[in-house]
């Protein structure tokens, strides 16, 4: 379950730079404000328009600055969610949420759940999850309730298997709530529930199977990882190393870290991809946008590091590009050196402010390697700098175009003869 943060954000004014909203956009806003995240097939679904219609209709929604798009899934469609622009146009007082990737197919789960009860009871009223935390947060918060006269129902989609114990006493928290719980599972949870529907009686629990869970990607075990076997190649595992070590890479990356030689990297990724064991995300297809791993992925890389989650912004993924940009040009500058990620340093680290974005380690001395792009104070910079140098035996900074000469003089100012100033071109 997602938890609603906009109790936490400040409420915007509507923004009339495009004028106000059509009725059926402001019913698309409504329903990602309500539901968090849709893709597009559902959005479709739910306005009875095919999914051309939907696609052109959510995106004249998204030039106008008020919902976001992201390819979190592969061979998936669009998703889309509120951004804190469309927010006061929704008229559902709930606030921007930005969707975790790993909950996504839950989304899916949850939206489908409402939209079959919809169609079967015309008269019933759905309450989304962020509604009823709104309403009364001593209850237990199934993922929705759908209300038909005075009866109550809780809706739950379980998708993955939890432990037993654990499953009994949420149904025994809602039957205490609510008249009656229905629960829609996926084939790997499905058993289950129908053994706690045996004990409870079928007039209180109700089980139905839902579409989702049969994605490329597969069902998740208990443990929150995709099922089955799956022996890599030793190219395979080597890429799915590099991917982990990095969060995040492009296609043409990902070849040049393998072989020198952009061309390979979507062939390589498409074959994972089969694999079930990357996703990809803010590209028309495997030859752009970015790729990471799942926890398929991640377990075969073998680095103990989690799949990226979270944040998921396009400008993150621009950021993790110019590292990579910045490994590859000191591997061909410096190749006797061995690089270490961000996300390795951070492995054996409690606090990752403070941690560069990698390092260059020769023959043991340890060199931190330092992006900077955007806005810097001075300061800030000086602190950054000499905190590297205190730890390391050094600093390489590459900085954006518009830094570059001030790095400089701040360097020869400063008299770090240890760091060196490059600069990124591009950024």
């Amino acid at each position: 379950m997602n938890h609603d943060r906009s109790a936490s954000l400040p409420t915007r004014e509507p923004l009339y730079a495009f004028g106000e909203p059509t009725a059926t956009q402001s019913s698309v806003l409504r329903l990602l404000s309500e539901q968090v995240a849709m893709p597009t097939d559902q959005v479709a679904m739910f306005l009875a328009v095919d999914v051309a219609a939907a696609k052109q209709l959510v995106g004249t929604c998204e030039s106008h600055g008020w919902v976001h798009g992201g390819d979190f899934a592969g061979e998936r469609d669009m998703w889309w969610w509120l951004r804190a622009g469309g927010v006061p146009w929704a008229g559902t007082g709930f606030g921007y949420e930005l969707p975790a990737s790993t909950s996504l197919e839950h989304h899916r789960g949850v939206n489908e759940a409402r939209f079959q009860l919809e169609c079967a009871f015309p008269d019933g009223e759905w309450l989304c999850e962020r509604g009823i935390r709104r309403r009364n947060v001593a209850k237990p918060i199934p993922d929705g309730v759908f209300r038909i006269g005075n009866a109550e129902w809780a809706i739950e989609v379980e998708l993955t298997a939890k432990n037993a114990k654990r499953i009994r006493a949420k149904v025994d928290a809602l039957l205490h709530a609510y008249e009656k719980i229905h629960f829609y599972c996926s084939q790997t949870t499905i058993r289950q529930l129908e053994r706690v529907q045996a004990a409870c009686g079928e007039n209180r629990l109700v089980v139905a199977r839902s579409s989702v869970g049969s994605h490329r990607f597969g069902g998740l075990n208990a443990s929150g990882r995709i099922e089955g076997n799956y022996e890599p190649t030793v190219r395979e595992a080597e890429a799915l190393r590099l991917i982990s070590e990095e969060g995040s890479v492009s296609p043409a990356h990902l070849g040049l870290l393998m072989d020198f030689d952009a061309s390979t990297g979507p062939g390589l990724i498409e074959d994972l991809l089969d694999a079930r064991a990357l996703r990809t995300g803010y590209g028309n297809g495997i030859d752009d946008g970015w790729v990471w791993c799942n926890y398929r992925g991640e377990r075969v890389a073998n680095l103990g590091l989690y799949p990226l989650r979270g944040d998921l912004r396009a400008s993150r993924f621009m950021e993790r590009d110019a590292v990579t940009s910045l490994r590859l040009r000191l591997r061909d500058r410096l190749p006797a050196g061995n690089w270490v990620s961000r996300r390795v340093l951070h492995r054996g680290n409690t606090r990752k402010a403070g941690l560069p974005v990698g390092l260059v380690d020769i023959e043991g001395q340890r060199r931190a390697v330092e992006l900077m792009t955007g806005r810097w104070c001075r300061e800030r910079i000086v602190k950054r700098i000499e905190t590297h140098r205190h730890r390391y035996s050094g600093a390489i900074v590459a900085c954006s175009h518009h830094l570059y000469p001030f790095m400089r003089a701040l360097t020869t100012e400063q008299k770090w003869t240890d760091v060196d100033v490059e600069r990124l071109d591009g950024y």
